[in-house]
């Protein structure tokens, strides 16, 4: 089990590597509470990405990029606030991204 994750810059070319992880290769994370197993609305996927600061080299060491998505339409409102502008965190809207 991995209990840690080291992020990356979420740039233009990490976002189209994103968008071309076929809908297949994402996967459910779970979470398990009092014995029961259950999906958390998080999923994950391996996404084909090599920055350039590190891409140079064929012998280099080999990295693999995890990204997680989760639906945030689905979350409600907090009450008073009608929309929220800008969430703290990277974001990228699937359905809209360049391929």
């Amino acid at each position: 089990m991995i209990r840690f994750a080291i992020g990356c810059n979420v740039t233009k070319e990490f976002k189209k590597a994103v968008a071309q992880v076929e809908e297949s290769e994402w996967k459910p994370l779970y979470k398990t509470a009092y014995g029961v197993k259950y999906k958390t609305g998080v999923e994950w996927a391996e996404v084909c990405y090599i920055p350039n600061k590190i891409g140079h080299s064929k012998k280099g060491p080999e990295y693999r990029y995890p990204a997680k998505r989760e639906v945030l339409d689905k979350q409600k409102e907090l009450p008073g606030m009608d929309c929220q502008i800008e969430l703290p965190f990277p974001m990228m809207d699937i359905k809209d991204a360049q391929v």
